[in-house]
This record gives C-alpha cells, structure tokens and sequence, in this order.
C-alpha cells in the first residue's frame, strides 16, 4: 500500500498544480473520441501515387476517421504480404483480390455485401468472381482491356490508316514503320502478368472455345504443338521480337510504357490502365487499341475484365466503417469523380455519368470495341493454381533461345496436365 501511495503522490501533486488552461487541455484529450483506423490495402500499383489521395479525400468529409492506403504490386507478393499481415493482426479493412483463383484464398474472410446498396449500380456480369452460392462477396471497381496500344500520329506518319485486324495485316504495318525509321513494338516481357496472363491469354481466348479447350488441355486431350491458335501464338509473339526493342526480357513496365510515351515505339501490348501515366507524362498523346490476331481470320477484338475487386475483411473491427467507406467512394460524387478524373477508371457500375475526355483516348477506343460487341474474356484465372509464373519462365526461355517453339509449347501443355493429375483446379 506504501509503495501504490508513493507512486500516486507526484500524480496528484502534478495535477493539483496545473493552471486551470492546463486542466483544459487534459479535459479536451480525455473527452477527444480515438480515431477510427481503416486500412486498405490494394494491388494497382499504377496508381498507387494517386490512390493515396483518397486519405485526405475521404478524411476531410469523415474526420472521426484515419483511412490509411497501402499499395503493392506483384500478384504472388501481395498474397503473401496480405497473409502475413493477418497473421501480424495487421489484417486490412478492405483488400483487393483479382478474381476467381485470388478470391480462393480468401473467401473465408470476405463480407457478403450482396444487398449493399452500391450493389445494385454493379455491371451485370462483372460479379461472377466473386460469387458463391448465389451470394456476392466483393465489389468490381473499374473496368479494363488491353491489346495492342498504337500512338496514332505515329501511325498517321507511317501513313498507315487501316487498322491491322490480321497477322499478316499486323506484319505489313510493323514493317512499314520499320521502314519509315520507327520501331514497331516496345515490349516489356520481364513483367511475368504481361506474358503469363495477358500474352498467353491471347492464345486461350483465340480457341473457338475457350472453356472447352481449357477442359480439354487437362485431360491431355489437347497437342499444343498441334493447335492452330497456340501456333499461331507463337507466330505473333515472333513478331513482336522480330521488330521489337533489344533486351525485351530485361525491359520492365516501367520501361516500356516510358518508351511508348517517348515515341521511341509505336505500339505496346498494354491496356487502359496505362492511360493515368500517359496523360501525366505526354498530356497531347493520343492513343488507341489494336487487335492482337494470332493467324489471318480476322481478329477484330479485345480483351476484356474486371481487374480488381474490393473485400471487405468481415474479420475488421469496423466492418461498418468499411462499408460506409465503399458506399460513398462509389455513389458520392466526390468519390466517383475521383475514380475517373485522377486515376482514370472505366467504371464497373452504371451510376457514373463521365465523358470519354475525362477518362483519355484508350478509354475512348476501348469503348468503341465494347459496344461494337469485339471483345473478348481473361481466361488466367482459370490457368491451373500457379501457371501463369511458370508460363512466363517459359516464354522468356523462348525469347532468350534458351529452348525452342516445340518446346515451349510442351511445357505449357504439362501445366495443364500435371494440375489436373494433382486434382489441381
């Protein structure tokens, strides 16, 4: 009892001689109610800079709240730092997942938001990664596409004024700007999402029946050395080495996209999401999307989906709070406004009224595609658990001459086959 008493002496002292506007103070921090900390955690890297303008955003209207936004790239790295931040009891509020294969692995912790209200805003179709048993579990913020992007002064120089919709159409407009001093591709093979998933996608997406060939590739039912549309795969990839940028396999996003921007090339397997970059770098830049045709059918489309979607962790200690915050980035004009305008997003939900100059030419292209009905669907969320790392290793095998086509081609196919022998999905 000697001992607590000693210790609470000073404590009384010190208060009993604090001046009364010091008494103020301490009566203002006891009464001053703790920030509410949301965190969320996103894989976008591209605009990860910009994205954190939410915090200020989203505070200003909610003071009671400390949003705090975090972005890492890299599809393998951010699982692995999301599981351990769960394991640290850092787990975010609301995380991004890419789909069926992502959303897998967390399924367990995703909050049904099914009747929340910015639901029923959602693009029909745009859900069906995320839902299980009738039930949806998370929220497609943007819309995206890819092929090949063109800078069209470029290609105005080059007088090129048919869009290539062919292989052979694609040949004959890289070797006419080839031959006007421009180099045709700026190609950023190092990024493994750039071969494994939208390169190789191409191929799956090409087949008169992608689920179907799919299906069949992990039965062995399929020759990938055989198929006219893997070959054919292999053809444009050739293409795009053969009149492409040196050391592609060391060129990485940022490179390439840098390249494009500079004029240094004319086009670049990428997609709208390098539109924030572009508008940032070369305002003036005007830039449309092009078929990426495997053989000389015609190929007049694009690629297609929902990047990312948002979970809410039904796990968080303000589930509530999340939700409020996913209510009013996607139905309050401050939030929506800041989807389009500062990180350019085509959205997924039909309550956005925006012009095309707000979201930049490649949004424009990509809806002139959308509505013409030319596009088609990702298929590498349903690539066997992992394939699409080890494709990349592969393909990048192949554009060092470290094995042949035959054998590029064989070791895709045994992706496919082992998976299914492991009863992998």
């Amino acid at each position: 009892m000697l001992k607590r008493l000693t210790v609470l002496v000073p404590i009384l002292i010190l208060v009993s001689g604090c001046s009364s506007e010091q008494s103020e103070v301490i009566r203002a921090v006891k009464q001053s109610p703790e920030k509410i900390v949301l965190r969320i955690f996103d894989r976008k890297v591209e605009v990860a800079d910009k994205l954190k303008g939410l915090e200020a955003l989203y505070e200003k209207e909610h003071p009671e709240v400390d949003l705090k936004v975090e972005t890492l790239g890299s599809n393998a790295n951010f699982n692995e730092e999301l599981y351990s931040k769960i394991a640290l009891n850092e787990a975010p509020d609301i995380f991004s997942v890419d789909g069926y294969g992502s959303f897998e692995f967390w399924k367990d912790i995703a909050y049904d938001v099914t009747d929340k209200s910015w639901m029923k805003e959602v693009i029909t179709g745009t859900t069906d990664s995320v839902t299980r048993e009738g039930r949806i579990y998370g929220t497609p913020i943007a819309l995206e596409a890819y092929g090949f992007l063109y800078n069209k002064e470029l290609f105005r120089q080059a007088r090129i004024t048919q869009i290539p919709t062919t292989l052979n159409e694609l040949r004959i407009a890289a070797q006419t700007l080839q031959s006007k001093g421009i180099t045709p591709f700026s190609n950023g093979y190092r990024e493994f999402w750039v071969n494994g998933m939208h390169n190789f996608n191409v191929a799956v997406a090409s087949q008169p029946d992608p689920h179907a060939f799919l299906e069949q590739a992990r039965k062995g039912q399929i020759d990938f050395t055989r198929n006219k549309e893997l070959m054919g795969w292999v053809d444009l990839l050739d293409l795009t080495l053969d009149y492409g940028n040196k050391q592609p396999v060391a060129t990485d996003y940022n490179t390439q996209v840098k390249a494009f921007i500079d004029g240094k090339a004319a086009m670049m397997q990428q997609g709208n999401w390098t539109q924030l970059t572009i508008s940032q770098s070369n305002p003036n830049l005007q830039v449309g999307m092009l078929p990426m045709p495997v053989d000389d059918a015609n190929r007049d489309y694009i690629y297609t989906g929902v990047p990312n979607y948002w979970i809410i962790n039904k796990e968080s200690e303000h589930p509530q709070e999340a939700e409020k915050f996913m209510n009013w980035l996607l139905t309050s004009e401050t939030g929506k406004q800041f989807l389009i305008k500062q990180l350019k997003f085509v959205p997924a939900l039909k309550n956005f009224d925006y012009k095309s100059d707000d979201l930049g030419s490649i949004a424009e292209s990509m809806q002139e595609y959308t509505e013409a009905g030319k596009t088609k669907m990702w298929y590498w969320d349903y690539f066997p658990e992992g394939a699409t790392g080890k494709i990349s290793d592969l393909m990048q095998a192949y554009m060092e001459k470290k094995i042949n086509r035959e054998q590029l081609l064989k070791g895709i196919q045994s992706l496919f086959v082992e998976s299914n022998q492991k009863g992998g999905k």
